[in-house]
């Protein structure tokens, strides 16, 4: 649940520690000594409020905290002391549970030591949030990676754990226990030994199907906008809000004899094909376009990629 490897701290011209505790789940431990001893500043460590200078602290992914300070602030008045803490900790249940559920995630702690590990989830269809226990973490995770993802993921994921990295995130598809296979993204925090050794690592993952699904749609349309636009014979460009170009026709890079790919992301100033006299009146015609609500219209004479001048009718919207 809760654990201390020869944590120290300094406060002021205190010195706590170094300590090694672990409480588990389960242990009522009572914590005596005199004012000034530490024993607020051990208090303070287990549960993640003070940060040790020296050593490691951690606490459970799936651990919900409840606390009562000596003021009895929060809590009822006019209530019992246990009822009014088991109050309290219902609702930090709920709260806890509600969160899970409303942002599709798991939660997972994993003992990279033993390779034990705890998924604990919420099912939209039941009250009350499940938990699983895997006794082989990279085996059970291996199992529901989709076999497209599936070395790659464990690539990413092996270099990570590997590496000095005190973090990790990616993205990938997974059977769900519940059925059907979804887009995870998972975020977790690596905690390592003394000796930079990865031993633990808890995080969280979240169901981003649905934004997968949309992401996949909105570059369906811009292909099909694409392919549609590069029907046209007629040379068309679009640009941002700040002037920079986003795309080309094929009409406009047999015109002008460019790449898109050169020009994407620079604006009309980059444009060597053009002179400086013309570079200026475009740009002034696209802040025009963009801060007004009328169509921009002209005709211009244009350098074209066969070397003739031609007489062009040139039509900007914002």
């Amino acid at each position: 649940v809760a654990t201390l490897s020869d944590a120290s701290v300094a406060l002021g011209t205190f010195t706590f520690g170094p300590a090694s505790v672990q409480v588990s789940a389960g242990d009522r431990i009572g914590v005596t000594g005199p004012n000034g001893a530490g024993k607020t500043t051990l208090l303070r460590l287990l549960l993640g409020h003070l940060t040790p200078d020296a050593g490691r602290a951690s606490l459970g992914a799936s651990v919900a905290v409840g606390e009562i300070d000596q003021s009895r602030t929060g809590l009822a008045e006019d209530r019992p002391l246990g009822d009014a803490f088991e109050a309290a900790m219902r609702e930090t249940s709920e709260r806890l549970e509600l969160v899970q559920g409303a942002g599709k995630m798991s939660v997972f702690d994993v003992d990279l030591r033993t390779g034990r590990c705890i998924w604990r989830q919420k099912n939209p269809e039941v009250d009350g949030i499940a938990e699983r226990v895997f006794d082989d973490w990279l085996a059970a995770w291996k199992e529901r990676l989709l076999p497209a993802d599936r070395a790659p993921a464990m690539e990413r994921m092996h270099a990570a754990l590997q590496s000095t990295a005190s973090s990790f995130s990616d993205a990938w598809r997974l059977q769900r226990f519940e059925g059907g296979v979804h887009w995870f993204a998972c975020t977790a925090r690596i905690l390592r030994n003394a000796h930079g050794e990865a031993e633990r690592m808890v995080g969280v993952n979240v169901d981003i199907d649905a934004y997968k699904k949309l992401e996949d749609q909105v570059a369906a349309q811009v292909q099909f906008q694409e392919v549609l636009m590069d029907t046209i014979p007629v040379p068309i460009f679009y640009k941002d809000e700040l002037g920079r170009y986003l795309g080309f026709n094929r009409a406009y890079e047999q015109a002008f004899g460019i790449r898109r790919e050169d020009f994407l992301g620079k604006t009309v100033q980059d444009l060597a094909h053009l002179s400086q006299e013309k570079r200026d009146l475009f740009q002034f015609d696209a802040q025009t376009a963009l801060q007004g609500t009328e169509a921009v219209h002209r005709e211009v004479l244009m350098p074209y990629a066969d070397g003739q001048m031609h007489h062009t009718l040139f039509w900007l919207q914002a």
